[in-house]
């Protein structure tokens, strides 16, 4: 349901198919990015028929340009990929990756997991923040 927006404030770049939640900054809808000159070297994976995360925010907040910033240097295999931003109807939008699936936070309230496989999710959880902190975006 799209009540977070009227559809007069989306792009005419995407295609919004549902609300996904809202932050500080923004509202988060997934949808299709129609954008014809999609970056292929960014995510050789994105096409027209392909979901992705689209974050709409008010513009003049240089969290968002630093987060757009930010986004655009990293690439690691357990952080989502950024695809593209821009500005349109007076707003900033962010183009991300779309993950299929629970939510972390969904799938460990829904089901039991073992050890072994909580292992598994620290182990990927601290290699992006290792990634993280040797670009120097995070540090401890």
């Amino acid at each position: 349901m799209l009540t977070e927006f009227s559809k007069s404030h989306f792009s005419n770049k995407t295609k919004i198919v549902s609300f996904l939640g809202k932050g500080q900054y923004g509202k988060v809808y997934m949808g299709y990015y129609l954008n014809q000159n999609i970056n292929q070297n960014i995510n050789q994976n994105i096409n027209q028929n392909s979901l992705v995360v689209i974050k709409i925010c008010k513009l003049n907040s240089s969290r968002i340009d630093e987060e757009v910033n930010i986004l655009k240097t990293i690439s690691f295999k357990h952080i989502v990929k950024y695809i593209d931003s821009f500005i349109d109807t007076g707003l900033q939008y962010i183009i991300l990756e779309y993950l299929r699936g629970p939510t972390m936070y969904d799938y460990i309230q829904d089901n039991t997991i073992s050890e072994k496989e909580a292992l598994h999710y620290v182990k990927q959880i601290a290699k992006a923040l290792i990634y993280l902190n040797l670009k120097k975006y995070i540090s401890w």
